[in-house]
This record gives C-alpha cells, structure tokens and sequence, in this order.
C-alpha cells in the first residue's frame, strides 16, 4: 500500500527541485526524503527524477506530477480546515468529582 507522505515528498522535491529543500519543508531528514522516493519509485515501477546535480523530473515524473499535484492540494486543503475548525470549536469540559 502507498504512503501519503510518500506523494507529499515527492511533490515537494519536484517544486522545489531538492531533497535538503523537501526535508526542510517537512523537518525530517535528507535520508528520509530519498527513503520517500525510492519507495514510490519502487511502488510505481518508473524512475520519477534523474539524478543531477539538481533533480529533474523524467517525463514519466512530470506526467506523473499533473496526476497526483491536485487532489493532493485538496487533501492539504481538507486538513487545515479541519484543524481550523477543531481549533475554533470551544469543547465542552468534562468534570469529576468536582462543582
């Protein structure tokens, strides 16, 4: 089965075209961030980024990217507003044992 940070990873190295860039975007490691990659080029079976001294996207990463970058975002999107509203609403207090 897929990881969903293993999309979020990929995402964030393709815009920002780094994997020390994409590690500090998420505050895990570089190693981790290759770890991601390897993992969902192994899960897809296609090499998503040649490596150079900057990565690039293979045109199979790039196809891949336009598939994935939106319903991604509206996940992303989910998430803060769900946190926002988690954040917003007052919870009633549990008391025990107490007036």
């Amino acid at each position: 089965m897929v990881n969903l940070e293993w999309y979020r990873t990929f995402k964030a190295v393709y815009q920002t075209g780094s994997l020390t860039a994409a590690a500090k975007a998420f505050f895990i490691s570089q190693p981790s961030v290759i770890l991601h990659l390897s993992a969902l080029e192994a899960h897809v079976g296609k090499q998503l980024f040649e490596r150079k001294p900057r990565l690039v996207p293979t045109d199979y990463g790039k196809l891949f990217y336009t598939q994935i970058v939106e319903p991604l975002e509206k996940l992303e999107v989910v998430e803060t507003d769900f946190k926002a509203i988690c954040l917003s609403t007052k919870l009633p207090t549990i008391r025990i044992g107490t007036v």
